[in-house]
Parts: C-alpha cells; sequence; structure tokens
C-alpha cells in the first residue's frame, strides 16, 4: 500500500472534531506489540519490522510522543470510517487486521511544531480500547495499552 493512496484517502474522508470518544480509544500509553502481516506492499523488511517491536507511545491532547520522537502541539484528524471506506483506501480488511467491529477511528497526528505533517506512530486506527493499530512504512502494528 502506498502512502499517497493512504493521504488521499484521508484527503476526501471527512473530519470530525476532538471528541471524548477519540480519547477513550487513543489516548494513553502504548506499546507495539507485533506487527501485522498482510497481503499489501510495504517498505520495511520483516527485520526492520522487527526493530518496531517494544517501541513506546503516548498520545494526548497536549502531547504525543513515538518512540524517541517527541511532539508538543499535536494536531488531531479524526474519523468514524467502516470497512468498506477502509478497504477502498487500504486494500485491507477489518479482518485481516483482526478488528472485529464495524466501525473504527482513524486518526491521523501532525507535529506543527517540528513542521512534520507524516511521520512514524502518526497514523493510527483504533481496533478496541485496549488496542490501537499504527501504520508505517505500509507495515500494520498492533500496539496494546501500558500502565506506563
Amino acid at each position: 500500500m502506498s502512502s499517497i493512496r493512504l493521504l488521499l484517502l484521508l484527503a476526501l474522508l471527512p473530519v470530525a472534531a476532538f471528541g471524548e470518544d477519540w480519547q477513550d480509544y487513543v489516548s494513553g500509553s502504548w506499546v507495539i506489540e507485533k506487527d501485522i502481516p498482510t497481503s499489501g506492499i510495504a517498505s520495511l523488511t520483516q527485520e526492520e519490522a522487527n526493530e518496531f517491536i517494544g517501541t513506546k507511545a503516548f498520545y494526548s491532547k497536549e502531547m504525543t510522543r513515538f518512540g524517541s520522537t517527541e511532539c508538543n502541539s499535536p494536531v488531531y484528524n479524526v474519523d468514524n470510517i467502516n470497512e468498506s471506506d477502509f478497504f477502498s483506501g487500504t486494500y485491507n480488511s477489518f479482518t485481516e487486521l483482526g478488528i472485529s467491529s464495524s466501525e473504527i477511528y482513524q486518526v491521523s497526528v501532525s507535529c506543527d511544531d517540528q513542521g512534520a505533517e507524516w511521520w512514524e506512530g502518526g497514523f493510527l486506527f483504533s481496533k478496541d480500547k485496549d488496542h490501537l493499530i499504527v501504520l508505517i512504512e505500509g507495515v500494520y502494528f498492533e500496539l496494546h495499552r501500558s500502565k506506563i
């Protein structure tokens, strides 16, 4: 899957306001648990993907951190998408990613204080309240909520 196709999907979807539901599903401390094999094209080798396992992340209104990259003024674009919309932009199904709900939150994070519109850990999908999926270089990773 190309980043360009994913960015086009984002541009076509309406942006929802930053709301309480987003906080319930995305804010907090997270750790990458595993990569999720899909039929898509990835820019990372399996060895490179393995290096992300164990990476810590933190998302809040005030600050976002992914690994050693920190953003002190994150801007969140949140949308609620169904499987059909997701498949149209990614060619991956919810089932392929282990998602059992009919809709998920799609969250893109930009970092205005660093001028970064696209960065590792900046494109998320809510799997459930204790699991997120992050897309990095065409590879999906599953994160689990942490008590860090």
